[in-house]
């Protein structure tokens, strides 16, 4: 399982096995240190706040490849790119307000083959509303540590709720 499209999906199936009743998992519902550790360097967390989204946790691949360690920080405040930081608000703003899965494909600048995946997956509390958002960034061999993005898309995955 190398390319990112493998390991995108790969999360996309464990999120969607954690489902009840066609409910999105909460957090304590997983167990990705045992249950999906291969894919664990390229997760994050993000809390839901009335201030916006805050990187809870962050893998060690994703903070290579960004060139930086932004756990605990607010989304935004780290970056330069304000067009890439709204489409990536945005993204998570539409996973909070329906709790459907959203992907992210970057291109990045001066480096055509390489490529950035992004899964957003909502978590749920136990009263049913989004409160945190679980993401896995995947790169192939061609994204460099600190590679500049100059585009972004977004577009919701084909989801039923079930698995």
């Amino acid at each position: 399982m190398n390319s990112p499209e493998e390991r995108w999906k790969a999360l996309y199936q464990y999120w969607l096995s954690k489902h009840v009743n066609g409910q999105p998992p909460s957090r304590g519902d997983l167990d990705p240190l045992i249950e999906i550790p291969r894919l664990i360097a390229n997760l994050m967390v993000l809390d839901v706040g009335p201030e916006g989204y805050k990187y809870r946790v962050v893998g060690s691949e994703v903070v290579s490849r960004i060139g930086m360690d932004v756990t605990g920080r607010s989304i935004g405040s780290s970056f330069s790119n304000r067009a890439a930081i709204d489409i990536w608000r945005d993204a998570l703003d539409g996973a909070v307000a329906d709790r459907k899965p959203r992907l992210i494909f970057s291109r990045i600048l001066d480096a055509p083959t390489a490529k950035n995946v992004v899964i957003v997956l909502p978590l749920v509390s136990t009263e049913g509303v989004t409160h945190q958002i679980l993401a896995g960034s995947f790169y192939n061999e061609h994204f460099m540590p600190g590679s500049r993005i100059e585009g972004m898309i977004v577009r919701e995955v084909e989801y039923s709720g079930a698995v």
